[in-house]
């Protein structure tokens, strides 16, 4: 609720406007969601396919078919485990270097949004961060009260 309190009062992005705006929209399906839809698209025609348009919902369906199957395989399906925890590791150490990259990717975002949008974009900018950080000191003032506000004594 402090959320949406503090995004109506300070509606961040209001005033925006980047010159490339509908160029690098995503491909996202705009269809009228349905019943038939969502069927449609709960089960994944391929892996593969499903995994390059980024379908989650058939990857998770994937990915529950493909647990309950090792599993079912008991000490057959070790090796097949092992590899998955391995695999596991590896995207982790791989989300390991994109966060150590991700400064400097950022910089290079508002970079490049300054130099689109010119250097006035920094003041919206600011004007979301000190959002953000009044929302943060409101809920921690909030989190404050509600616990010492509960008549305890904590003297010991």
């Amino acid at each position: 609720m402090l959320g949406l309190l503090m995004a109506n009062l300070i509606q961040p992005g209001a005033g925006i406007v980047i010159a490339d705006q509908g160029a690098n929209t995503a491909n996202l399906s705009t269809k009228a969601f349905s019943f038939e839809n969502f069927i449609d698209h709960l089960v994944p025609t391929s892996l593969f396919k499903a995994l390059a348009e980024g379908e989650i919902l058939q990857i998770v369906v994937f990915s529950l078919f493909a647990g309950v199957a090792v599993m079912a395989l008991g000490e057959r399906g070790k090796p097949l485990l092992e590899m998955a925890d391995n695999v596991a590791h590896m995207m982790l150490n791989i989300t390991g270097y994109v966060m150590k990259l991700a400064p400097i990717a950022v910089c290079a975002s508002v970079a490049s949004v300054i130099t689109k949008s010119g250097p006035g974009i920094l003041l919206n900018f600011a004007k979301f961060l000190g959002g953000f950080y009044i929302a943060l000191a409101l809920l921690w003032a909030i989190l404050l009260v509600a616990g010492f506000g509960r008549g305890h004594d904590w003297r010991g």
